[in-house]
């Protein structure tokens, strides 16, 4: 019995030190313990949409901004509708797999879809690069595309299985004939996929491909110049028969492009803006362009006849948004803080209805 009792005192004066001393105390300052609450940052926990206590950026139907938990983010997201009301997200994680996401009422639970970034044995003089993603929906599949190591776009295709998107682990990424030096950027048009990025002169160049409903490959016709010279790549988004081109030039003002597919012309207006990492969407007959100025997201949109205010949505950005409407709204995503993966959206505006 005394044995017991002294036992127990020791216990109660070891709990007590607390973190102040002893070995325990050395224990917790070399290796802290891990808050579960947060979400792991090698396995998904499940994804928990937790509302931030933040005040709404803008009086113009913009909510707060809120964290979607379940994995750590390490790069830009990507983001594509394939249809109304749903949204589907993919993203870098810190394992360095592919994680993807899904939306319809609520949020699906996060799944690794592929492993870390393609890797390719011409690496010599080109630094590896993690997963910087462009996607589009068609024909039932989600075409992934990303910057690989040897400044080729490098294309996936991913099939749509209920909330999830399914891909074939055994076969790599495909190789997309000619170079290019920045990330991707995708959008449909005609049915057709249109692919922009820039060229070592800085200047845009596209590429073009008829989606198979097959798992053959799309077949791209090669790379083309457009316009130039731009300092980072561009944002695109379309409307109708119509292409929006988004990019900085050299003084780093937004430029943007519009092309008529049917007859080919390019016009360009330079937007008197000074932010980086453009992202693009339609919402109706109207153009929504996202940036980053400092580490907040900046926004103006274009009514079919002028460019509207700017309007600063707040938030501590790390990496280029993705922007997507799901066709009754507007969906915000960045990598922000905590290494989480961060969203803002659009309600109702106005002079929008």
């Amino acid at each position: 019995m005394r044995a017991e009792i002294c036992l127990c005192v020791f216990l109660v004066a070891l709990l007590a030190a607390g973190p102040g001393g002893g070995q325990m105390a050395d224990f917790n300052q070399s290796e802290p313990v891990l808050d579960l609450s947060q979400g792991s940052p090698l396995e998904p926990q499940g994804l928990l949409p937790t509302a931030v206590p933040t005040q709404n950026r803008s009086e113009m139907g913009w909510t707060g901004w809120t964290v979607l938990e379940g994995i750590r983010v390490t790069t830009s997201p990507a983001a594509v509708s394939p249809e109304p009301d749903v949204i589907d997200l993919f993203v870098g994680g810190n394992d360095s797999g592919l994680w993807h996401v899904h939306h319809q009422e609520n949020w699906s639970a996060w799944k690794k879809i592929f492993g870390p970034p393609p890797y390719n044995k011409e690496t010599v003089g080109v630094p590896f690069r993690k997963y910087d993603l462009s996607v589009v929906h068609t024909r039932g599949a989600y075409h992934l595309f990303t910057w690989g190591p040897t400044n080729h776009s490098l294309y996936k295709r991913c099939w749509a299985s209920g909330k999830e998107a399914a891909c074939n682990q055994s076969m790599d990424w495909t190789k997309i004939d000619g170079y290019i030096s920045s990330r991707p950027a995708a959008v449909v048009c005609y049915d057709r996929i249109y692919l922009f990025a820039l060229n070592d002169s800085g200047w845009i160049i596209w590429n073009r491909a008829d989606p198979s409903s097959t798992d053959e490959d799309p077949i791209w016709k090669g790379w083309l110049p457009l316009r130039g010279p731009f300092g980072s790549p561009p944002a695109a988004t379309s409307t109708g028969k119509t292409i929006h081109l988004f990019a900085p030039d050299k003084n780093g003002e937004i430029v943007h492009l519009t092309w008529l597919i049917d007859t080919g012309k390019v016009t360009a207006d330079t937007l008197k803006y000074d932010m980086k990492w453009p992202a693009a969407t339609t919402l109706g007959t109207n153009i929504d362009l996202f940036g980053v100025e400092g580490d907040n997201i900046v926004h103006i949109w274009h009514n079919g006849t002028d460019w509207q205010n700017l309007e600063n949505l707040g938030g501590e950005v790390r990496s280029r948004p993705a922007v997507v409407s799901n066709g009754s709204q507007i969906r915000v995503f960045a990598h922000g803080e905590g290494e989480r993966l961060w969203e803002i959206g659009y309600v109702a505006h106005p002079a929008k209805e």
